[in-house]
């Protein structure tokens, strides 16, 4: 008998078709082999597709493996919250639910709110993990590799990996009509990420006091994404530096 895999289409952070962030969520993963997913991610061609396997374990409801259209990443929070959206509608859930999400960097919770006509999701985040400041040479090869000078960085934002699951290289910036031109040289940076063994470079703009409080762009060209329309990155840049609400916008 031949298994039949239901594939869906979720654009992430917000209720308006074709915007947002698209993942796809395979919601009945079981059986799929590793190459089987890979085959499905890049077929899809979404930044993250996620895989859902229901095994049966007394610690977590639900395990996910995450894959970009060339590898397979630790976690995804885009595609985390498409998978619960999904999991929500087709199992009809009422109410606030928690559910405990295992992934490669561990069990996480993910609470489903049920709304009058629809469900939010809200995913919780691993530790923030803040590395060293790059060395000097890696810096002037990935500001070179961005079109960037020193001078045009934040003071308060040196270059270094941030994770909290999945890292990205922090590149805060002072203007934002520089970071909406950013044209990255991706080959240079897919280079570097081999080398700092970190897939991603997020570029952002801080803008206390207008409606969007960080403007972003993230490049992952080593994990052939060339870049991520609407990350949530964001997320991680309001817990560094404290922002107790929050809104930003991304390309």
């Amino acid at each position: 008998m031949v298994k039949e895999y239901r594939v869906y289409q979720v654009d992430a952070f917000t209720q308006t078709k074709f915007t947002g962030n698209p993942a796809g969520v395979v919601i009945n993963a079981d059986g799929l082999t590793t190459v089987q997913m890979q085959q499905i991610a890049r077929e899809l061609n979404n930044s993250e597709t996620a895989f859902v396997f229901h095994d049966r374990r007394t610690d977590y409801d639900l395990r996910v493996r995450f894959f970009t259209p060339t590898v397979e990443v630790p976690t995804c929070g885009h595609a985390t919250i498409a998978t619960h959206y999904v999991n929500a509608q087709e199992q009809g859930l009422q109410g606030v639910t928690q559910l405990l999400q295992k992934t490669q960097v561990g069990i996480l919770p993910v609470t489903t709110i049920q709304t009058a006509d629809d469900y939010r999701v809200v995913m919780t985040q691993g530790s923030i993990e803040v590395g060293p400041v790059l060395s000097a040479d890696f810096q002037n090869e990935i500001l070179a590799a961005l079109g960037l000078k020193v001078s045009d960085l934040r003071s308060d934002c040196p270059l270094q990996i941030v994770s909290t699951g999945n890292g990205k290289v922090l590149i805060g910036l002072n203007d934002l009509v520089q970071l909406n031109n950013l044209q990255p040289d991706l080959t240079k940076l897919a280079a570097i990420s081999q080398q700092i063994k970190c897939n991603g470079y997020y570029a952002f703009v801080l803008t206390p006091g207008q409606e969007n409080l960080v403007h972003g762009r993230m490049f992952a060209p080593a994990s052939g994404i060339v870049e991520d329309p609407v990350t949530g990155n964001q997320r991680t840049i309001r817990r560094i530096f404290g922002y107790a609400s929050f809104s930003g916008s991304t390309r």
